[in-house]
């Protein structure tokens, strides 16, 4: 969407690939990254340990360490993932979350 897109940084171009072995080299890795998170299904697994993260069911070391965030990770994440398919793995974790929470506050309750 374009609200997203006009958030986003720019790509720097010393980044960007310089010669056709580079560009071969970055579709490749484009390639695989979306065979593992995708066809693989480790995208979901990945975005269901960030999300139990956030919400407090997992420990998140790192970053009290300085070197990142869990949202940074999903941001990055989703880069990298079909838009449709990252929604469908972050409602089916926030589901969970969801339902987890409202269990410990019935619980909480009695």
């Amino acid at each position: 969407p374009a609200a997203i897109a006009a958030t986003e940084p720019p790509l720097d171009a010393r980044a960007a690939p310089r010669s056709e072995d580079e560009v071969n080299a970055a579709r490749d890795a484009a390639a695989r990254l979306h065979r593992l998170f995708v066809e693989e299904d480790c995208g979901a697994r990945l975005v269901d340990g960030l999300l139990r993260a956030l919400a407090g069911d997992l420990p998140a070391s790192f970053l009290e360490e300085g070197r990142g965030s869990l949202l940074g990770c999903l941001w990055k994440l989703r880069l990298f993932c079909p838009p449709l398919q990252f929604t469908q793995w972050c409602q089916a974790s926030l589901q969970v979350a969801t339902a987890a929470f409202a269990s410990q506050e019935i619980t909480a309750d009695l």
